[in-house]
């Protein structure tokens, strides 16, 4: 990203507007549970480290957030969460097939 400055201009602008836009959608803690999951799946650890932390401050649910980093996508975090990891895991495996 950084040998492109449009692209890396271009990324940040989305990120802000996914996590910090208060229009619709989910709540921040459970925008960044979605991508800490993303993450867990992908094995990004640097990406997990800092949405995990954010969907900690967030949500105040630290325990269900580290949980979710040390059992994986299918560590059991309540019917609400447990939903939302789905369709981030669903989203990220086959974007075609979210919703199936």
């Amino acid at each position: 990203l950084v040998r492109d400055p449009d692209v890396l201009q271009a990324r940040t602008r989305t990120d802000k507007d996914i996590f910090y836009n208060p229009e619709g959608g989910l709540p921040r803690a459970e925008r960044e549970l979605a991508a800490t999951a993303t993450s867990r799946l992908n094995g990004c650890i640097y990406c997990a480290s800092v949405h995990s932390r954010f969907a900690t401050v967030h949500s105040r649910r630290g325990d269900d957030v580290q949980r979710l980093l040390d059992e994986g996508i299918g560590a059991d975090l309540g019917e609400r969460w447990n939903a939302i990891v789905a369709a981030a895991v669903a989203l990220t495996e086959t974007p075609g097939s979210f919703g199936a």
